[in-house]
């Protein structure tokens, strides 16, 4: 008889329990290469139907005009609240192996080859029931949430602005207000004098995006404060979910993490700008 002579239906098994302790969130892409950006998320990776301004479409992602059309959400302007961020530092070395470090390693402790810096950002919207994450895996996504001046070719950053808002904001009212967590904020393509507005990154022309913060109904809302007690469901929701989250970047690794957060890969990346 067989040590182990027993029946297991295996189609039971929840897999999201025992792989890992990496946490997996469906991901909100910026499209912006050649044309006005937008957002995108396939319809199959959510729960529920994102509010407000989203409209349902199709798209193909990536490069392959033979890829199928996807059923997805669209918007060029997404309102959202971030609870979190992460950043790590990415070097690709001569033979093609990615290593991950935290940010801020020194050279002198990271492999030479080709370096990248990628962000990601925990988001809740409005309409669907969980939160997902925006992954910023290309040098003018990434630089659109976190510039701080350094590239003159774009306008300050998303996470620049709105730390700078908050601080205006704790001033007045005499209190400290987080930075995240208790704003709403909406995020839409980069425009100049009326138009569209491009940089060229290595001969590609790409739109960036940036927060508006702007108040005023109908259009806009009253305030962008989330209100005490969303703030409070929020901040819960960053401890049990949102820290996690942040700190499996905090920790050198150089190895990738489970591929469903491996969003540098991702094929659904509409472009291939180098880091």
């Amino acid at each position: 008889m067989s040590e182990f002579d027993f029946d297991f239906d295996d189609s039971m098994v929840d897999e999201e329990l025992y792989g890992g302790d990496f946490i997996s969130l469906p991901s909100i892409t910026w499209l912006g290469k050649g044309d006005e950006g937008f957002w995108v998320v396939n319809i199959d990776d959510i729960d529920g139907k994102p509010e407000p301004y989203w409209e349902q479409g199709e798209h193909r992602f990536g490069q392959d005009p033979n890829n199928p059309l996807e059923d997805v959400w669209k918007t060029q302007r997404l309102r959202c609240v971030p609870i979190a961020v992460r950043s790590r530092q990415i070097v690709e070395d001569d033979a093609g192996v990615l290593h991950y470090y935290p940010p801020m390693t020194a050279r002198s402790k990271r492999v030479g080859g080709t370096y990248g810096y990628q962000t990601q950002v925990m988001i809740l919207v409005d309409g669907i029931n969980d939160p997902v994450m925006l992954g910023l895996g290309r040098k003018y996504k990434t630089v659109s949430w976190s510039n701080d001046g350094y590239h003159r070719k774009y306008g300050q950053g998303v996470e620049e602005r709105l730390k700078e808002y908050s601080t205006r904001a704790s001033k007045q009212v005499g209190k400290a207000i987080p930075w995240l967590c208790a704003w709403e904020i909406d995020l839409v393509p980069c425009y100049a004098e009326g138009k569209p507005y491009f940089v060229d990154e290595n001969g590609t022309y790409v739109n960036p995006f940036q927060i508006d913060m702007r108040t005023g109904e109908p259009e806009f809302p009253r305030t962008r404060y989330v209100g005490q007690d969303t703030f409070l469901v929020n901040q819960a929701l960053r401890k049990e979910v949102g820290v996690p989250w942040e700190n499996e970047w905090k920790e050198f690794s150089d190895a990738p993490p489970a591929p469903a957060e491996e969003e540098h890969h991702n094929p659904n990346e509409d472009d291939d700008i180098p880091f």
